[in-house]
């Protein structure tokens, strides 16, 4: 602890004892404001990588779901080519169309951590006006404004701007 004792006579005088106490009062907040810094890119990071598993993921059930779907129309060949009397379909059967079709219209959820995630990686790479512009485009100010509902569309957009 540093005590100092100090009648200014003068405004200058004065100036120079604020300057002197706010370089050393700078000096101390620095350490604690590198350790914000680095406990919030610690965070950044941890966000990145959830998101990057959940990608991963979203990838793996499509992947089987695709899967999934071939051995189908590998059988419905198989089977048609097994009764040459019935012609091989051309189209896709009304159940793989009805299974495409819920799979396409089912949205996906997204949590406030993935869309926060997202909307940081486009702000760290120079589209923070754009990504203002997407938040305020759901009719909210800041992102935690934002209803869940429209997280999706939000993620899409995000995915376009990227």
């Amino acid at each position: 602890m540093i005590t100092i004792t100090f009648n200014p006579q003068t405004p200058q005088q004065a100036a120079v004892v604020a300057s002197a106490i706010g370089a050393y009062m700078a000096v101390e907040a620095a350490p604690a404001a590198l350790a914000e810094q680095q406990a919030k890119d610690l965070a950044d990071a941890a966000a990145n990588r959830a998101d990057d598993a959940a990608r991963a993921e979203l990838q793996a059930k499509r992947d089987a779901a695709a899967a999934a779907k071939k051995p189908k129309a590998a059988k419905a060949a198989s089977t048609s080519a097994e009764t040459p009397e019935s012609p091989a379909p051309t189209q896709p059967t009304a159940e793989a169309e009805v299974e495409t079709t819920a799979s396409e219209s089912k949205p996906e959820s997204f949590t406030l951590e993935q869309v926060r995630a997202k909307l940081a990686a486009l702000s760290q790479a120079g589209k923070a006006a754009q990504v203002k512009d997407l938040i305020a485009s759901t009719g909210a100010a800041k992102l935690t404004d934002v209803p869940a509902e429209k997280y999706a569309q939000l993620m899409a957009d995000a995915e376009a701007l990227a």
